[in-house]
């Protein structure tokens, strides 16, 4: 039996990976014949979440400041909004220290809309993060800066 059968929009969750990212969505992407390691994007599925998909990315640091990650995160907005109808929100958490995430998703046209204090635990500490977001109404063409600063 097929484990996402029963929920719809996790089965076209998989069926998106499935189709724009071969390989399959472990393996390295490669942009421009250079690797792209990971991106992530995880739909809540049903309920009030629904409107809304988080993202995230990973990037070889020999590849950093190349534009790679910002390009691989405008395409799949891009494609989240033109595959996913329910979808309006694309958002990220990104570590307050973690300057190089951040620009990726500024010059991808994101807004930092918020700052969580002592929010979650990356590699056993204890992080604020910022909240980035991308809306279906926003141009993905036009990368703008934050839209404030904490």
């Amino acid at each position: 039996m097929d484990p996402l059968e029963n929920n719809h929009l996790q089965r076209r969750s998989f069926d998106f990976h499935q189709r724009r990212m071969h390989p399959p969505p472990m393996a390295p992407l490669h942009l421009h014949r250079r690797p792209f390691n990971r991106l992530r994007l995880r739909f809540p599925g049903s309920g009030n979440d629904r409107c809304r998909a988080d993202i995230g990315y990973g990037l070889a640091a020999k590849y950093w400041g190349q534009g790679i990650t910002t390009q691989a995160v405008k395409m799949a907005v891009g494609q989240v909004f033109k595959d996913f109808a329910e979808i309006e929100r694309v958002q990220a958490l990104v570590d307050v220290e973690n300057r190089g995430s951040q620009r990726v998703l500024e010059r991808a046209g994101f807004k930092r809309e918020g700052h969580l204090r002592k929010y979650s635990y990356l590699n056993g500490n204890l992080k604020d993060l910022f909240v980035y977001s991308f809306l279906r109404i926003d141009n993905i063409s036009s990368p703008g800066p934050s839209s404030s600063s904490f």
